[in-house]
């Protein structure tokens, strides 16, 4: 009889979503408007394409219909785009969480695409962390605002936070200098146990963009940022 050697382990159905972060193009506006659009591409193709290497069931992009960026950049195969939902910070993460769950997923990650500068490792340990549920993980950026949350269930605490995280997207004004320690704070009280990522930061200005030259030259997978790094117009900028 063929019988198996080892037993069966049942596959997780983790997911990740990722949320193109409007407004970079003006941020980085300084460099022009095309060279802009062509360093919010590269961030955004890098996060994607860091993000790939998760064994993960679904990939999901939720864009927005009038963002630039996405409208002129082609995902990559393996993930799918999705329409962002709601119209503030609660209700687009509430229904992106919502969206992931439709498809499946016992633990959800999502993550702000602002670039390649992720601490793969401790996400991924973060994401299974989240299977036994009530557990929340949270990912802070530099000078405010969140690039990471996951959760495995229904996020309902998010309609006691009251600040902008950075983290839904369309419309969502700055996000607030504790956005990260409030919702640490909110889903404690909530009796939920919060994991807290690496902190991680965004490319805004000229010495955001140094500091990225300086993590790919390192080895940070970012071959789209790599190679847009080894142009002469941003060079002239750095």
């Amino acid at each position: 009889m063929n019988q198996r050697a080892h037993p069966t382990v049942r596959p997780y159905a983790l997911a990740l979503g990722v949320v193109p972060r409007r407004g970079v193009v003006e941020r980085l506006s300084f460099l022009g408007p095309a060279l802009a659009q062509d360093v919010a591409s590269a961030l955004l193709l890098d996060t994607l394409g860091a993000l790939s290497t998760f064994p993960v069931r679904h990939r999901v992009v939720f864009a927005h219909g009038d963002d630039a960026v996405t409208r002129h950049t082609r995902l990559p195969a393996t993930w799918r785009e999705m329409a962002q939902r709601g119209t503030t910070t609660e209700e687009r993460i509430g229904a992106a969480f919502e969206d992931l769950m439709a498809l499946g997923s016992e633990a959800m990650l999502l993550v702000s695409a602002d670039g390649p500068m992720l601490p793969l490792g401790p996400m991924f340990d973060g994401l299974m962390w989240l299977l036994p549920k009530r557990r929340v993980l949270v990912g802070a950026t530099e000078g405010g605002g969140v690039f990471a949350l996951g959760v495995a269930e229904r996020p309902a605490f998010l309609s006691s936070i009251g600040v902008a995280l950075g983290l839904a997207g369309a419309g969502e004004e700055a996000p607030a200098a504790n956005a990260s320690a409030r919702l640490t704070e909110v889903a404690q009280a909530s009796g939920l146990e919060v994991q807290e990522l690496p902190p991680s930061f965004r490319i805004e200005d000229v010495e955001a963009l140094k500091r990225l030259k300086d993590e790919v030259a390192g080895g940070v997978f970012a071959p789209h940022c790599r190679k847009l790094l080894e142009r002469p117009d941003l060079l002239a900028f750095l």
